[in-house]
């Protein structure tokens, strides 16, 4: 466990054993917020990292650091890694459907007379502009 910062009342640690480890992240911040003096205690399963603000006349650092580092070495398994998050749906046809769906439309709409291009308003206003003389 390495300190990161250190100011009076106010600490931050980083830990590689928080790494990925949500149940552990939690635990800590459970079994050290019920120190007293503790008075407040973040910790990131992301970055492994620590932050623990706490009255410097009820806890000295010192003691502080022994809590933390005693609670980070139970065992607490890492979980294993859970299901893949889901994906964007696609079309049965596969991704390039969409892309030659989207050039047929704008093709249509280059080659359609301004009245029908005004029931199939894709391109806008810009394009009727243009195409008439």
């Amino acid at each position: 466990m390495a300190p990161m910062s250190i100011l009076p009342g106010r600490v931050r640690f980083e830990d590689k054993r928080l790494f990925g480890n949500r149940q552990l992240s939690r635990h800590l911040e459970t079994t050290i917020a019920a120190v007293p003096g503790v008075l407040l205690i973040s910790s990131s399963h992301r970055t492994g990292r620590i932050l623990v603000e706490f009255n410097e006349g009820q806890l000295t650092r010192d003691d502080l650091v022994a809590r933390i580092k005693e609670t980070l070495a139970c065992e607490i398994p890492v979980p294993e890694k859970s299901a893949p998050l889901p994906t964007a749906p696609t079309s049965p046809k596969g991704p390039s459907f969409f892309s030659g769906s989207m050039l047929a439309d704008v093709a249509l709409h280059l080659l359609l007379p301004a009245p029908l291009d005004l029931l199939l308003p894709a391109i806008g206003p810009t394009h009727r502009e243009q195409a008439s003389p």
